[in-house]
């Protein structure tokens, strides 16, 4: 039951094993080098890498991710590779100084 005032995790959220932290920054690295590498290579190359019986699952979906977003210009191929890397951007709204202005003169005839 829900107590008002008194939070439902006390101990707060656990502090994940430092090993497992960096194994995440590691491949977190390493995802950074592999698409600024393909990044960077021309379409042919990117086809010779991924025609490589040992190419990575990893090699194979970034590549799959570029090759899709180059043909189609669409971003959303690569964006999760992006966000993967850099973190989701911070979502704003921008409202236009008119609007605000109206928002506060309409607030000012209320409270009168």
């Amino acid at each position: 039951m829900f107590v008002k005032g008194k939070s439902g995790n006390p101990g707060g959220r656990k502090r994940l094993d430092p090993e497992l932290v960096a194994i995440r920054e590691l491949e977190r690295t390493e995802m950074t080098k592999e698409f600024s590498k393909m990044l960077r290579m021309t379409k042919e190359e990117i086809q010779k890498l991924t025609a490589r019986p040992e190419a990575t699952v990893k090699e194979l979906g970034i590549a799959k991710g570029i090759v899709k977003w180059v043909n189609s210009g669409d971003f959303k191929f690569v964006q999760p590779y992006i966000e993967y890397i850099f973190g989701k951007p911070k979502e704003t709204h921008e409202i236009p100084d008119d609007t605000v202005n109206l928002i506060f003169s309409k607030l000012a005839e209320i409270i009168k």
